[in-house]
């Protein structure tokens, strides 16, 4: 009897074990984390585009040119081979030539500017010709005439002294030197560059807040007019034309609530200070782009990292700023620099942080924006970045 007692005890311990680990198995998993701090699957890399709509970003830390490609049907974005570069050759600019035949890219580690063929049926970069090294030192800023005739490069020499080397485009996307501008003030830093869409100025927007308004000759060498446009403080850190309405916007370096905009005279390219444009936050924004039809404004910002629409009206004595609509990124995503598509109705846009992430933004009828897809390249940090679409 002790022994058919003792197996009954043992046979219900073993029931009562395998019932609280049934229990424990069934538990409710916990909540995933917040999709922000979840971290993307990378992009499989395919190697065919499916579409001849190009994405170029350059990594000046990893020496490569990332590219990428866009279902226009869709935003689908996808993932190709990157092209590798020589080690140090920290490219960290690029623009496209108005003719969209070739890729300019500016590398400061090897004091080059390297030419890039685009293929427009692959989007394949086939490297045809470079530029260096020279005596004075590329910093990483490089503009393309929209008639197709230059290549400008700011440029600096032993004794910090700053300077505008012009570069003439040849049919072989090589550059020959073309001539060379010592910019107002020599030591007084350009943040960036825009041309008005007739080729005829050359805007330069300093440190020191001011714009100057320069002509550009056959040689593509630039000759200050009529001084410089002081506008107060702080300098923009992009502009953008509204060819439709002859104005010139300035996206502030501090203030989001204070968008520069002057008025353009056609003839003479002077500028006359209309009014602060209001972006609707205290942040800086560090891009800006602005539509063919001059209607509608876009606006990216680091922090809070987000892309933001407004419609322009110009029909009042003064331009007036109307928000449509903002699409945000993941929280540290930092992203700089927008890659408009407008005319197919799409802007793009990455992350400036190793998160490698690539945006494609879909611009709706009523001028708001839908985000489409976000395609992932793991340890990507993107210095700049071009679209194009054949």
């Amino acid at each position: 009897m002790r022994a058919n007692l003792l197996r009954c005890i043992i046979a219900v311990c073993l029931i009562s074990c395998d019932s609280m680990k049934s229990e424990s198995n069934t538990e409710t998993p916990s909540s995933p984390p917040p999709s922000d701090e979840t971290p993307s699957s990378p992009t499989p890399i395919t190697s065919t585009p499916t579409s001849t709509t190009y994405i170029y970003r350059v990594d000046s830390a990893a020496d490569k040119i990332y590219f990428g490609s866009m279902d226009p049907a869709t935003g689908a974005l996808s993932e190709h081979p990157a092209v590798e570069l020589d080690p140090g050759t920290r490219p960290t600019a690029m623009v496209l030539s108005a003719d969209k035949k070739f890729l300019f890219v500016a590398n400061t580690g090897s004091n080059t500017i390297e030419t890039f063929e685009i293929d427009s049926a692959t989007g394949e970069l086939t490297s045809v010709a470079s530029r260096g090294p020279r005596e004075v030192t590329i910093l990483g800023k490089i503009y393309a005439d929209p008639l197709n005739r230059f290549l400008w490069s700011y440029e600096a020499d032993a004794s910090s002294f700053y300077w505008l080397i012009a570069y003439e485009i040849q049919p072989d996307g090589s550059l020959t030197y073309g001539s060379t501008s010592l910019l107002y003030g020599a030591t007084d830093y350009a943040r960036n560059f825009i041309a008005d869409p007739t080729g005829s100025f050359l805007y330069v927007n300093f440190d020191h807040a001011s714009i100057m308004v320069t002509e550009i000759s056959n040689t593509g060498k630039v000759h200050p007019i009529d001084g410089n446009k002081t506008y107060g403080s702080p300098p923009p850190n992009a502009m953008a034309f509204n060819s439709a309405t002859s104005r010139l916007y300035g996206a502030p370096g501090i203030n989001g609530d204070m968008i520069y905009s002057f008025l353009v005279d056609s003839t003479s390219g002077d500028l006359t200070f209309e009014t602060y444009l209001d972006g609707e936050q205290g942040p800086s924004f560090e891009d800006i782009a602005v539509n063919t039809a001059g209607d509608r404004m876009y606006l990216l910002s680091e922090v809070p990292a987000a892309l933001k629409s407004f419609v322009i009206d110009t029909s009042g004595v003064k331009a007036v700023l109307s928000f449509t609509n903002s699409v945000s990124f993941p929280a540290g995503c930092a992203p700089k620099i927008m890659a408009p598509l407008l005319d197919d109705g799409y802007l793009l846009t990455a992350c400036s942080n190793s998160s490698g992430q690539t945006f494609s933004l879909k611009v709706e009828a009523d001028g708001s924006l839908t985000l489409k897809d976000t395609a992932t390249r793991t340890g990507m940090t993107v210095n700049s970045m071009v679209a194009v679409s054949f």
